[in-house]
């Protein structure tokens, strides 16, 4: 109940007999999103959730999208400010599509579908809804979620994944401090969470223990190490894996010697595995003004492991754009990212321990001693995909 948006697109257009494909399989994401819950129950509750939005937070949610982006696309686009905030507005309010949504697929360009596109707030029941014909199984879901019996599983498959150090339990009274004994650098992150909530990474120092948190935070000293420590096991039992270096020929993009993720979705295509897109997701240090950690994303050839750049009309600002040329001309003439043909190959060999599995996100760090396999995903984020493709519900898929 705490939510802002109901759990999909809602429209008087599921009740039209006769409706097109695309409103046909809106209208199944948001029914199956809850298939889980007593009908009667959920459903005032999604009535619940509408009403406020529409009343309350859509309205909110749209000027300040406008307020954000729209002098950007009103500069560069020359669509005016007005009609931005009428299209944002109509989208907002008539499909519960998120104002963001709206600036993130272009969808105030009037020659933009938006229905063909998944939202993030469709993005676990879509999932479900691709799976569901190969035959989800839970158990599947839950070996990925659980990140130390995942690994268990790969390596006997010949697949590096990184080295578990030790399971901390929920609750675990032992300090950080004396987990690391014979430890020098560690990453610590929740066994079964996802998108790096909670997650730090520490070292020794000379004073002690100092890190850093995901989210770009400075954890300056023991004190401040340990109580990220005793909120990470006060929500789950937690591992602690080595901190992984970046290969030579990376490690000079990333600031302040993050981690360079690259994330591989492996999907089935009938009786074979392929890539469905892979990325290369880069540090490049954090917002000036809100202070949240910033990334550039290059796509990556799945043919080649070549790297390619981002489309300038998908960026969001200046800024942004700023930030991946200046990449782009430091990586332009790499070539094929180390380790890739292995890393590719490896990928699909573990997501061909889930054939009830449409497609798999499996994120990686390409170390001096060849790719380490961090973790597999099966509810990861739809946005960029189609930023790079297109929408998912295009009607030629």
């Amino acid at each position: 109940m705490a939510r802002r948006l109901p759990h999909g697109l809602i429209n008087w257009r599921y009740l039209q007999p006769g409706a097109d494909e695309q409103v046909r399989l809106h209208r199944r994401l948001w029914w199956e999103s809850g298939r889980r819950r007593p009908r009667a129950l959920w459903c005032l509750g999604e009535l619940w959730l509408w009403l406020r939005w529409v009343l309350a937070h859509g309205p909110l949610a749209a000027w300040r999208a406008v307020r954000r982006f729209g002098p950007e696309v009103a500069a560069r686009e020359g669509i005016p400010l007005r009609r931005q905030h009428q299209r944002v507005l109509a989208l907002a309010l008539g499909w519960c599509i998120p104002p963001a949504d709206v600036y993130r697929f272009r969808l105030y360009r009037l020659q933009v579908a938006p229905l063909d596109y998944v939202f993030d707030h469709e993005t676990a029941a879509y999932h479900a809804w691709r799976s569901r014909p190969l035959g989800l199984r839970p158990a599947s879901v839950a070996l990925l979620q659980d990140k130390e019996a995942l690994g268990r599983a790969l390596e006997p498959l010949g697949i590096p994944v990184a080295r578990t150090h030790a399971v901390a339990p929920l609750g675990d009274a032992i300090t950080l401090s004396r987990r690391m004994d014979g430890l020098e650098r560690v990453f610590c992150k929740s066994r079964s969470g996802n998108q790096g909530r909670g997650a730090f990474a520490a070292w020794r120092s000379a004073e002690g223990l100092a890190g850093r948190a995901f989210d770009g935070r400075a954890l300056t000293d023991t004190a401040l190490v340990e109580a990220a420590w005793r909120a990470l096991v006060a929500a789950d039992d937690t591992l602690l894996q080595p901190l992984l270096t970046n290969h030579p020929t990376l490690a000079p993009l990333a600031e302040g010697g993050d981690a360079i993720t690259l994330r591989f979705i492996s999907q089935w295509q009938g009786k074979d595995l392929t890539c469905l897109s892979a990325t290369l997701e880069v540090p490049a240090g954090k917002h000036p003004r809100s202070g949240r950690p910033l990334y550039v994303i290059l796509p990556i050839e799945p043919a080649t492991g070549e790297l390619r750049p981002f489309p300038d009309e998908a960026l969001p600002d200046a800024e942004a754009r700023a930030r991946a040329h200046q990449l782009w001309g430091r990586v332009r003439h790499m070539g094929c990212l180390p380790g890739w043909p292995a890393l590719a190959a490896a990928s699909c060999r573990a997501h061909a321990l889930f054939p009830d599995l449409w497609a798999l996100a499996w994120d990686w760090v390409l170390t001096p001693d060849g790719p380490i396999l961090l973790e597999g995903n099966t509810g990861w984020g739809v946005a960029t995909v189609q930023m790079l493709q297109g929408g998912f519900l295009r009607s030629r898929n």
